[in-house]
């Protein structure tokens, strides 16, 4: 069974996370993480590793659904995490920031990334 989840602080110190992050596990195994610090009105996604890409979609959406239910309505992606948001279509290369209600309501489904 696959869970993302908020991680604990020992896994926050195992993957030397200053802020908060979702995992997403197997079992006991780690397949990813997506790192990020709160400061409403705007989320800051610093970091985000999984190889599988599905998962690594889910991670993201779940970190932006997170911040929209804790008073970030912006999005503010790192240099390498938005080059893979761009990848999962999530964001546009033009783009620095991402209004996150309006992700969400215009369902920005998960096409072509699996």
């Amino acid at each position: 069974m696959i869970k993302i989840e908020l991680a604990n602080a020992d896994m926050k110190e195992k993957l030397k996370l200053k802020n908060e992050a979702f995992i997403v596990t197997q079992k006991d195994e780690l397949l990813g993480f997506c790192a990020f610090a709160l400061t409403p009105p705007e989320v800051q996604i610093e970091r985000a590793d999984c190889e599988d890409m599905g998962l690594l979609d889910g991670l993201i959406r779940q970190t932006m659904s997170y911040a929209l239910d804790h008073d970030c309505r912006y999005a503010l992606f790192e240099k390498d995490v938005k080059q893979k948001a761009v990848l999962l279509k999530i964001l546009k290369e033009y783009e620095q920031s991402l209004d996150i209600l309006t992700f969400f309501t215009n369902l920005n489904h998960c096409e072509n990334i699996l």
